[in-house]
């Protein structure tokens, strides 16, 4: 998430119109591009989006590689709004984890010149 940049709101669901305020995205793929283009503070996710497409889980499972590989990624705030019982389960336990992981990193915020000195010298 780029601090000098105004956050969004993203609203993933194939069916059900955005709240007010709110991006209405309504593909898996959307949300990822939305996600790696944008300043997203927080997601709303549905989990079933449509026959044949991927689903709210995809979108998840990108958050969480991103929040835990690239330590510079700051991840939004999720939340899931599906009707699915079986996603909600899916997503919910490891939506509370990146959660509890966005707000680390908030309060203290990623070093990037770190990051890349560290990079630099392991690659020595």
């Amino acid at each position: 998430m780029n601090q000098n940049k105004k956050t969004i709101k993203v609203w993933l669901d194939d069916i059900r119109k955005a709240p007010k305020e709110w991006i209405w995205i309504k593909t898996a793929q959307e949300a990822i591009d939305m996600l790696e283009q944008e300043n997203v503070d927080v997601i709303s996710l549905d989990y079933d989006l449509g026959k044949n497409m991927e689903n709210g889980n995809y979108v998840f499972n990108w958050i969480k590689q991103e929040t835990f590989m690239n330590p510079l990624y700051i991840p939004p705030e999720i939340i899931i709004h599906s009707k699915n019982n079986a996603g909600i389960e899916k997503m919910t336990f490891g939506a509370n984890i990146i959660n509890q992981e966005r707000i680390k990193k908030l309060e203290n915020p990623p070093d990037l010149e770190a990051y890349l000195k560290n990079l630099f010298l392991k690659q020595k």
